[in-house]
């Protein structure tokens, strides 16, 4: 039976260690790393951004009427809400 180790980091160890930026009042970014390249952090809420817009694009392109009277625009429209407070 192995153990595992568990770590608990908070935001205020993070920005001490410099590997974030305080935004605001509980807002924070990743930083970029040495040589600027991003974090997987950083790229995953990147790829993430992209297709909530694709997700808003289809949404747009193919639902009528534009109301959330629309199951699937409702749906469309839950997701990129999902997924917007999911990189916070």
């Amino acid at each position: 039976m192995t153990k595992e180790l568990e770590v608990q980091v908070t935001t205020l160890d993070l920005w001490q260690q410099d590997r974030i930026a305080k935004l605001a009042r509980g807002q924070y970014k990743a930083k970029m790393d040495g040589d600027g390249a991003m974090s997987d952090y950083q790229r995953d809420i990147s790829n993430l951004e992209r297709m909530i817009e694709d997700v808003r694009r289809i949404r747009d392109r193919t639902c009528e009427p534009k109301s959330n009277s629309n199951p699937r625009y409702h749906a469309l429209s839950s997701g990129c809400k999902s997924a917007e407070q999911s990189d916070r």
